[in-house]
């Protein structure tokens, strides 16, 4: 009886994602303008919805992504950019795409100086 009614889900299942509604790809999750300091790492989001699954892409609209400091996760929706540097300011666009249609995502990122001030640096003085 298992294998019948699991059958029957199956079929059911398979029928129902033949009349299921395709629709453009649809960004829904999207970073803000972003700023950073130089050596910090970043992460900009795209994630999208649609009726196939959209692709995401990411570019540098200025210039090319940082060679050997960057890596896309999570199906294209994570730009992850390492070590930044004062050329990696600039506007950055992710792309959804599917055969309905395309969706797209400009944020620009602000490099602002590198900051010198950390807590291994700080010097304490108590005087009592």
């Amino acid at each position: 009886m298992h294998k019948d009614l699991s059958h029957s889900l199956l079929s059911h299942i398979c029928s129902l994602s033949g009349s299921l509604r395709k629709y453009p790809a649809d960004i829904k999750v999207k970073s803000p303008d972003t700023y950073t300091l130089v050596g910090q790492n970043v992460t900009l989001e795209c994630f999208a919805l649609g009726n196939p699954i959209p692709q995401i892409r990411w570019r540098k609209v200025d210039g090319d992504l940082p060679v050997h400091r960057y890596n896309i996760s999570m199906a294209g929706s994570l730009l992850h950019l390492y070590d930044i540097q004062y050329e990696d300011e600039g506007l950055y666009e992710c792309v959804a795409d599917n055969s309905k249609g395309k969706d797209r995502h400009k944020v620009h990122l602000y490099v602002e100086g590198e900051s010198h001030m950390s807590l291994k640096n700080i010097k304490i003085t108590v005087t009592i």
